[in-house]
């Protein structure tokens, strides 16, 4: 598989990108089905497919390095992903990119958005494409809540949103409707039980697992209780394939402890 053929499957449905990744042998096509396992909530199965690919000494084992400092942000495994995000800044081509988007959201996940703002700074100068400016703008909406400033934090998740839907990804499309929400219910916003409804609904016909549990977390005491079931049961999923040694973090939070007996 040729890196743009990699590239196009990660932005397609999930279903739909498995059948175009099945050939285990080649690097790109093994990096995009980890790619689309973690978006469905494998991280066990997406990280052992990671792993053997972070040893290659080129473009495609700098992106797996960032890949799983990334699932590692997603279980709250902030710190355990700075070095994987290191190794992907190092490598780089489009690797480094992804590192230095990866070290700001690291630094948002321990508190120093000063750090966070340094290291978006010089990922955002090196954005080539939709998905890069997707990427910055959500840690960049990120940083400005972290520092309390919601109406700037919602202009960059209405900015993700915007851009997302240009790009034609259901991943990004559904991940900065979440981003957009989260500011627009701090700054106040109306709108956002709407746009959340549809992106849960999106999700879970996508069986994007990991997207379903926070939009139930955004909406609070606005979500269904089927919303709550369904979220309960994603949940479920991703604890039975979180990697060895992680994740303790993520089960420890009380909403995800709650949600894991709505199920």
């Amino acid at each position: 598989m040729s890196r743009e053929l990699a590239w196009a499957a990660v932005t397609q449905a999930p279903q739909v990108a498995l059948t175009t990744v099945s050939d285990r042998t080649d690097p790109w096509s093994r990096w995009a089905e980890a790619v689309v396992t973690m978006a469905l909530g494998d991280y066990r199965g997406a990280f052992d497919a990671l792993h053997p690919l972070c040893e290659r000494d080129d473009e495609v084992g700098g992106l797996a390095c960032a890949r799983i400092a990334s699932g590692l942000r997603q279980i709250a495994e902030h710190e355990a992903a700075v070095d994987w995000d290191e190794r992907a800044i190092a490598a780089g081509g489009r690797a480094t990119n992804d590192g230095l988007v990866g070290r700001a959201a690291d630094a948002v996940g321990m508190s120093d958005p000063d750090l966070a703002a340094s290291y978006l700074g010089a990922g955002r100068e090196r954005a080539v494409d939709l998905r890069d400016e997707i990427r910055v703008a959500w840690v960049a909406e990120e940083i400005c809540l972290l520092k309390g400033q919601y109406p700037l934090a919602l202009a960059h998740g209405e900015r993700a949103h915007r851009l997302s839907l240009a790009l034609g990804s259901p991943r990004h499309i559904v991940k900065s409707a979440l981003f957009a929400s989260a500011a627009g219910r701090a700054s106040g916003a109306a709108g956002t039980v709407a746009l959340l409804g549809v992106a849960f609904s999106r999700a879970q016909a996508l069986a994007l697992r990991p997207m379903l549990w926070p939009i139930v977390t955004v909406l609070a005491d606005d979500a269904t209780p089927t919303q709550r079931v369904a979220a309960g049961q994603a949940v479920r999923y991703i604890h039975d394939h979180l990697p060895p040694g992680f994740g303790s973090a993520w089960t420890g939070r009380s909403d995800i402890g709650t949600l894991r007996h709505t199920a």
